[in-house]
């Protein structure tokens, strides 16, 4: 189904678009590139370290040229926490007219809602990761953020050589004070 490395996982979803889908996935993209609302909820998850759509309408052949597919094909590939239904579902939870809109011109897609024929659906058009690789894959995205902005206001501390030891003792107290959540 998808493909775990400690707390991460990797899912490819591969689903054929039905007839001017693509057209539609152009007017999606571009919308998504240049109208912040329609990707910010997705961004604002924490549990994403990656996610990609891409439409295919050739693909290599054994000589190395490119092969025309006979219908496009729709390419989801994330990385995440957790597991790929409970993924799935935060989106329709979160963004129900997105997640439609992104499965809608997919062969067979049957509705986010009721959670069981789309489970299926999902299964049905997962294609096997490969290669996955996770640079912190005891870690999710929430525990890199906490470090990263516990680094940040780590190099910010005065060097005990700079000032008194008072002054130090207060900007390390301040320090804790402010990341508090993030230790």
């Amino acid at each position: 189904m998808s493909d775990q490395h400690g707390q991460a996982s990797a899912v490819s979803i591969v689903v054929r678009i039905r007839r001017l889908g693509t057209a539609w996935f152009r007017l999606l993209f571009f919308g998504s590139r240049h109208l912040a609302y329609v990707t910010n909820p997705i961004k604002q998850q924490q549990f994403i370290h990656f996610c990609h759509w891409m439409v295919l309408t050739h693909v290599p052949d054994q000589t190395g040229s490119r092969r025309r597919l006979s219908r496009p094909v729709l390419w989801f590939e994330s990385n995440y926490d957790g597991d790929v239904f409970r993924y799935m579902d935060t989106f329709t939870r979160i963004i129900p007219w997105r997640q439609r809109a992104a499965w809608l011109p997919t062969d067979r897609f049957p509705d986010i809602s009721p959670p069981g024929p789309f489970h299926q659906w999902t299964l049905d058009n997962v294609y096997e990761t490969t290669h996955y690789w996770c640079a912190y894959p005891n870690a999710t995205t929430r525990d890199v953020g906490r470090s990263l902005r516990v680094e940040e206001a780590f190099t910010q501390l005065p060097s005990p050589d700079t000032v008194s030891p008072e002054q130090f003792q207060q900007a390390w107290l301040g320090f804790l004070t402010a990341r508090q959540g993030d230790l």
